[in-house]
């Protein structure tokens, strides 16, 4: 597995030793670049060579990849990197692997970026204590601390065993925010960075890396797979948008991870022409390959049965629903299908080994793209669209 990718350098790196052509997105925070794994396609030129390319691929929209919008689910990345090494279509496919290139540095170097100094963390370093000495308290109640160190906002709160890392946080500052009117206007539009606590997670750690988030207008704390509706989203939010309404994909793949010891993917609830083929794909590559595929009964105990309910269960391992909230705006499959994209999101339980959940994401993708690539309903779509265009 790519293991060795831990910042831009060292991706950068990386697509030089395999020869992958990339380019860069956009930037973020502390010159931080956001970068796209651009593969031509089997015998399709590079872009903007002359040849054979550019009808074929007018024909047939890229496939898009995209992984590391939550940096604490390393899996989704190995994945992507992975994925980019391996490939080898006649088809376009433009990969996104670290959509928080801050957020997968770690927690400690988002921190000593923020404070302009060198900072070290142990697992048992008291951070709330840390925070306040390198920054403003903003909040500081029920075991959370909350310091704006620059430009940036960090977030503390002890570790729990077994717990849910960023997202156990994530869900008490929900209950801060609809309790306090006051703190909602005092994190409105800010940057707020969580620690991943996750220590009996292969993979993550404590501090390995970074959960972002950002508070928005409407007081919802979105993170960088939410906000797409917003005009002002952070960067990390605004290319990712930026490229899929420029690619226009017909299918995306979105790589996350979640609790528990299975594997599900979750999809738009609108299943358009193609979409049952590519989703049962995706999970029936898993479940051929030996793994354990999920059912929303399974995520009840973790989520919630309110959370659960936003899903329906088609079986083998797919649940359809939108995962929003108020004032969070539209998650990233929101976009994508009001683009008329087919995506799947596989989500990995991250209790797993890590290399089987590398190996679940792969097969995942892999199933997807077959299936895609074999259903008749996108080009008898692509078919249409086109007489549709010929005849005005």
């Amino acid at each position: 597995m790519p293991q060795s990718v831990t910042d831009e350098a060292t991706l950068l790196a990386f697509c030089e030793r395999h020869g992958l052509p990339v380019r860069r997105l956009g930037t973020t925070l502390f010159g931080r670049g956001i970068h796209a794994i651009d593969l031509p396609g089997r015998d399709l030129p590079s872009r903007g060579q002359a040849g054979r390319g550019p009808a074929a691929r007018d024909a047939a929209p890229p496939i898009v990849i995209t992984s590391g919008s939550h940096a604490t689910e390393p899996a989704g990345v190995l994945a992507a990197l992975t994925l980019a090494k391996e490939l080898n279509l006649d088809r376009r496919v433009v990969i996104v692997p670290i959509r928080d290139p801050l957020g997968w540095e770690g927690y400690a170097n988002y921190l000593s970026l923020a404070a302009g100094k060198s900072v070290t963390l142990a697992p048992d370093t008291d951070l709330g204590e840390l925070l306040a000495e390198l920054g403003t308290v903003l909040y500081s109640e029920d075991d959370l601390v909350i310091s704006q160190v620059g430009e940036v906002a960090f977030l503390a709160r002890p570790v729990a065993k077994a717990g849910r890392g960023p997202m156990d946080i994530w869900k008490h500052l929900h209950d801060v925010l609809d309790a306090d009117q006051g703190v909602v206007t005092t994190l409105q539009s800010r940057r707020l960075v969580l620690p991943e606590n996750l220590p009996d997670v292969e993979g993550c750690g404590v501090y390995n890396h970074a959960f972002t988030a950002w508070v928005t207008p409407e007081g919802g704390v979105g993170n960088f797979n939410r906000l797409f509706s917003f005009d002002d989203a952070p960067v990390e939010v605004a290319v990712i948008g930026d490229l899929v309404r420029e690619l226009r994909p017909e299918l995306v793949i979105d790589l996350h991870e979640s609790q528990g010891s299975k594997f599900s993917i979750f999809a738009h609830p609108a299943l358009g022409p193609g979409a049952t083929e590519v989703y049962f794909g995706a999970t029936g590559a898993v479940f051929a390959a030996g793994h354990p595929i999920e059912r929303v009964e399974d995520i009840v105990p973790i989520i919630g049965a309110a959370h659960a309910a936003k899903f329906t269960d088609e079986g083998g391992g797919v649940f359809t629903g939108l995962n929003e909230f108020p004032g969070q705006g539209w998650q990233f499959t929101h976009l994508c299908a009001e683009l008329g994209a087919v995506t799947v999101v596989n989500e990995t339980g991250r209790w797993q080994p890590l290399a089987t959940r590398v190996e679940q994401q792969v097969l995942a993708a892999r199933g997807a793209i077959f299936a895609y690539l074999n259903a008749g309903a996108f080009e008898r779509g692509r078919a249409a669209a086109a007489g549709r265009t010929a005849h005005g």
